[in-house]
């Protein structure tokens, strides 16, 4: 199996991460051309939850969680 890891993820600033907390998913997920909107089932586990941040998306294989661990150690 092949792995990669890319240590030099361009992030947006954190002052435009801010301002997307305070934005509805529907608005994101439209301004975006409504692409990687997640299944709507998918809900916070407590009402009123909200989170915005930059995704540090991995591939792996089933069973083998070693590029999950190298996703976590690049994660800022």
């Amino acid at each position: 199996m092949y792995g990669a890891i890319v240590r030099n993820v361009v992030r947006p600033p954190l002052q435009q991460l801010d301002a997307l907390v305070r934005l509805g998913v529907a608005t994101i997920h439209e301004a975006m051309g409504r692409r990687g909107l997640m299944a709507s089932r998918l809900r916070p586990i407590y009402p009123g939850a909200a989170i915005a941040g930059s995704a540090v998306p991995i591939s792996v294989a089933p069973g083998d969680n070693s590029m999950v661990n190298a996703a976590i150690e690049v994660c800022q």
